[in-house]
Parts: C-alpha cells; sequence; structure tokens
C-alpha cells in the first residue's frame, strides 16, 4: 500500500502542475467601464459574443471604477456588446498582449458605431485591456427597416453612411425626426438640406440649409450647396453670391473650394461674364491641377472671347497633366447631365466618344449621349447613339436602359 501511495503522488503533483499549466495559457480581458462624463458605470453587463460556435460569456461592472474582468476566455473571434438600461458603447480604447511579445498583438480605439459591435480576435495566453466609454441612447431606425439603440452621434453616422449609399428617400424621414429630436444639430440641418436638393424638394433644402449655416457658420459645403440650387433653378446672381461667401470660409478643405470655383465660373460663364469666368477657372486650375473641368471650360471660353491659341493650350496642357482621362471626361459629363445642362453633357460625352476609351466607357458615353439627345429632340442622333450603345458593350451599364429607349422609340 505504501508503495502505492508513492507511486500516486507524483502522478497527482504532475497533473496537477499540467492543469495549471494549461490555465495559464487560457486568455484573460479586464477593463473599467465609464459614462461619457467619465463617471464609473456600475451594474452594467460586458458581453463577450463568439462569432461561431460556443456561448456567450459575460461579467458585470462593480466597484467605484466600474471594474470588470474575464478570467478565462478561450481562444476565438468575439463581438464586445454592453448592456445597461438607457446606455449604448460610444468608443473603446483596448490593447491586446503577450509575454512573448513586446509590442501589441492588436489596439482597437476610437467611436464605435451601434449597429457593428467591435471584434476581437483572442488567442490563448493573450492579456486584453479594454475601458470601454458608454453614452445615453434611443431607439433609432436602420437602413435594413429594423431599430437599434444609439447616441444621437451614432444615429446621425448612421443616416449620412445611408445617404452615401444614394438612400436620401430612406435617410430623409430620419433626418425630419432627428432634427427635431436635435434642433441645435447644423450638420443635422445640412445633411436634411442635401437630401432635399437631390430630392428636387427646393424651398425645404434652402430652409434647411440656412438653418445649418445659422448653427453652424464655418461648416465647410453649405454655401456651395445653396448655390447650386440657385443655379439649378436659374437664379444666376443668387448663385454667384453664395458661391463667393463659401470661397470666404478660409475652413473649407480644398476639394470644396475647387467645387465652389467650378460652380461659381460656370454661373459666371451663363451670365455672359467671359472674363471673370477664365479668371475663376484659372484659380480652380491652379488649386486641382488633375481636374479636367477647369480645362474644359477654360478651353471653350478662350475660344469665344478669340483667343484661339490659348484655347488650344489649354488642351495641350490639359492632356501633359492627365486630366484629359476618357474616363474623367465621362465623369464630368455625368455630372453636366445630372444637373440638366445638356449642351456641355453633350459636348463632354461625344469628346469621350471620340477618344480610345474602353468599350465600357464608350457605351456609357454613347447610351448617355442619346439621353441628352432625346431630351434634345434630336431623335434620329439618338437612336444611332443607343445602337451603339449596345453594339459596344451588349451587356454593359447602360445597354439595357438603351434598348428599351429604342423599343419606346419604334412604338411612336
Amino acid at each position: 500500500m505504501k508503495m502505492l501511495r508513492r507511486r500516486l503522488i507524483p502522478l497527482l503533483v504532475g497533473g496537477a502542475i499540467s492543469a495549471t499549466g494549461a490555465l495559464a495559457q487560457q486568455a484573460k480581458m479586464y477593463g473599467s467601464v465609464v459614462d461619457d462624463q467619465g463617471q464609473p458605470v456600475a451594474g452594467a453587463k460586458v458581453v463577450l459574443n463568439p462569432t461561431e460556435q460556443g456561448s456567450h460569456i459575460e461579467v458585470v461592472t462593480k466597484g467605484k471604477k466600474g471594474s470588470y474582468l474575464f478570467g478565462i476566455i478561450r481562444a476565438g473571434t468575439y463581438n464586445l456588446q454592453v448592456q445597461a438600461p438607457g446606455l449604448v458603447l460610444v468608443s473603446i480604447d483596448a490593447k491586446a498582449t503577450t509575454k512573448e511579445k513586446k509590442e501589441p498583438v492588436w489596439t482597437r480605439a476610437g467611436k464605435v458605431r451601434s449597429d457593428q459591435p467591435p471584434q476581437f480576435k483572442i488567442e490563448d495566453g493573450m492579456e486584453v485591456t479594454c475601458d470601454i466609454v458608454v453614452g445615453h441612447g434611443a431607439e433609432v431606425a436602420t437602413a435594413g427597416g429594423g431599430t437599434t439603440m444609439a447616441t444621437p452621434d451614432q444615429a446621425l453616422s448612421m443616416v449620412t453612411q445611408q445617404i452615401q449609399k444614394g438612400d436620401c428617400a430612406g435617410a430623409l424621414p430620419q433626418l425630419e425626426k432627428f432634427t427635431t429630436d436635435n434642433p441645435s444639430s447644423g450638420r443635422a440641418f445640412y445633411l436634411k438640406g442635401y437630401c432635399d436638393a437631390v430630392l428636387e424638394k427646393d424651398d425645404e433644402a434652402l430652409a434647411s440649409l440656412a438653418k445649418a449655416q445659422e448653427l453652424e457658420p464655418s461648416f465647410a459645403g453649405t454655401q456651395t450647396l445653396i448655390g447650386k440650387i440657385y443655379a439649378r433653378t436659374k437664379r444666376l446672381p443668387e448663385a454667384e453670391a453664395a458661391f463667393k461667401k463659401e470661397l470666404e470660409n478660409a475652413s473649407a478643405p480644398a476639394e470644396v473650394q475647387t467645387d465652389a470655383l467650378l460652380s461659381l465660373g460656370a454661373v459666371q460663364r451663363d451670365q455672359d461674364k467671359s472674363q471673370d469666368a477664365i479668371a475663376t477657372f484659372e484659380k480652380a486650375k491652379s488649386i486641382a491641377p488633375s481636374r479636367p473641368e477647369p480645362y474644359i471650360e477654360l478651353s471653350a471660353l478662350y475660344a469665344k472671347v478669340g483667343q484661339t491659341d490659348k484655347a488650344a493650350g489649354i488642351l495641350d496642357e490639359a492632356k501633359q497633366v492627365g486630366a484629359d482621362d476618357p474616363t474623367a471626361l465621362l465623369n464630368v459629363g455625368i455630372s453636366y447631365y445630372n444637373k440638366r445642362d445638356d449642351d456641355h453633357a453633350e459636348q463632354m460625352f461625344r469628346r469621350v466618344t471620340e477618344s480610345k476609351a474602353q468599350n465600357a466607357d464608350l457605351s456609357m458615353a454613347y447610351g448617355l449621349l442619346g439621353n441628352v439627345q432625346l431630351r434634345k429632340g434630336k431623335t434620329d442622333d439618338a437612336v444611332a447613339s443607343f445602337k451603339k450603345c449596345i453594339e459596344l458593350d451588349p451587356n454593359g451599364k447602360m445597354a439595357k436602359e438603351s434598348g428599351e429607349a429604342l423599343k419606346a422609340l419604334k412604338k411612336k
């Protein structure tokens, strides 16, 4: 019996050491939860949800610092959530380290979206510190038709992304509610004005943009958008004044200044202020030498005032800096097309069709050219353009629309 005990004792001790070694390899995570005023939040649940298999794990914050600790975490990828009545996750400051590496394996820091929880990849032996900030939230609609809890900043970010995807019609009701609930948000009024403008609700757009300007006078782009609405409605002196006001904004970045200059030059051109327009487009060219628009406009203006050498020289200059790229010209034509500036749109699309562009771009240029020609009553030219569009790229973006246009014309 004694011999048996002697044999068992080393085995048991060895087993204990082995188990301890296994536990030492497990990952852990700890940190604190505070609100957006820096006050600790006790009683909040910090939850790690595995993205693949396994059950979620959770701990509750406690103490004067709102601390929490996950003592053992299996290796895997997890989504982080915080559950507390009326509070939502706002930002994190996380860092993962191991004993083997001096530098962090990964870091995560900054604001997060309420509908996209931050994701961590946790490995064996990893120590993760994650300090969390939460804020007061409210239920908001999502683009998919559901709802989620979000802070005002998060809600506005979600709507902004919806607008960037082109869904102004879906975003507008949310912006109307948001501006009612947050009447001091200049950015929200700007976004509402933008959506109204896209949907051609010009009076509503101007009212929202005026409110945005009142709340945030230095917000770049507001006056340019106001000017574009005036230009579209042929209120050219008001448009010119708005663009000039934008250019007085010292905080406007170069791309906003360029947009304002191009728009200002266009309304000066349309008011037969050729010399003013030339000066404006020259300035735009100096700020954004790779943009094709100022070269194209300047060439036409110099030709108009009889300076044909300068007109030709400008086009040569455009080639040298790559501003006559067919794709760039196509984009300029699309911009004119969307503004219903059919004369300039037709000019741009024709230049693309005369270039060595790829078939996809050529097909699109012919399809859009056909639409412009239809709008101008050039039916025979439009038919030829639609047929060329389909011939060049039968499966292209404009081929189906061109085919439908041809069918409709045959019925007439």
